[in-house]
């Protein structure tokens, strides 16, 4: 019953706190959220999560990026999770990260 209770108050705050919530879990965590309830998967998509999170871990990236979905990629809501993980993607390659 506990975890009913919790689960619940967290699905009644308000969409901008709890996807503020989510962009301090490791992006690797994430994909769990997305399999807890129909609810945590569409937060756990949401372009406005994965805009924060590339904020976070590429910065200095960040203008150019934005740039370019103004350009290129207006309508595509999905923009910021692609874009996220062609450019750990990409770095992780040319760093000699094993991924």
């Amino acid at each position: 019953m506990a975890d009913e209770s919790y689960e619940s108050s967290l699905c009644n705050l308000p969409r901008d706190m709890q996807l503020y919530m989510l962009s301090f879990l490791p992006f690797s965590s994430l994909g769990s959220i997305l399999l807890l309830s129909p609810d945590w998967n569409a937060l756990g998509k949401d372009n406005v999560l994965w805009e924060r999170i590339f904020k976070i871990h590429f910065l200095p990236l960040y203008a150019a990026a934005k740039k370019n979905k103004k350009e290129l990629y207006a309508a595509d809501t999905g923009y910021w999770y692609k874009k996220f993980v062609e450019t750990y993607a990409e770095l992780t390659c040319n760093s000699g990260i094993p991924t």
